[in-house]
């Protein structure tokens, strides 16, 4: 088990090695700004779920199904709009500018 670790973080390693040398620093903020948009809208919801039903027990007290229905599409379409119109925008231009350093179609072999 040790030996498929080491060789599966080995090439994860390389990866980001290899990456980080051809795309440059670039290609690490894009990879960072995905993982996080990604733990913005599904970690997230699993990881407080809990403490939102909390939230809302404080404000509305015995809340029913229908409210926190509401709250949780709410949530979800902030959630949303944050990536589209924040996030999303980021990564493009970020994307361009590797692509302005890299070129269009880049050879794995330079």
């Amino acid at each position: 088990m040790n030996i498929i670790s080491f060789l599966i973080f080995g090439f994860i390693a390389y990866w980001f090695y290899w990456s980080i040398k051809h795309e440059g620093f670039y290609w690490l903020s894009k990879i960072f700004l995905l993982a996080g948009s990604f733990f913005l809208l599904f970690i997230s919801l699993v990881s407080y779920q809990l403490e939102l039903n909390r939230l809302l027990n404080l404000f509305l007290g015995d809340t029913n199904h229908l409210v926190r229905a509401i709250f949780f599409i709410c949530y979800l379409i902030l959630t949303y709009f944050i990536q589209k119109h924040i996030l999303s925008p980021i990564i493009f231009a970020i994307d361009k500018k590797i692509e302005k350093r890299v070129g269009k179609f880049p050879s794995r072999y330079n």
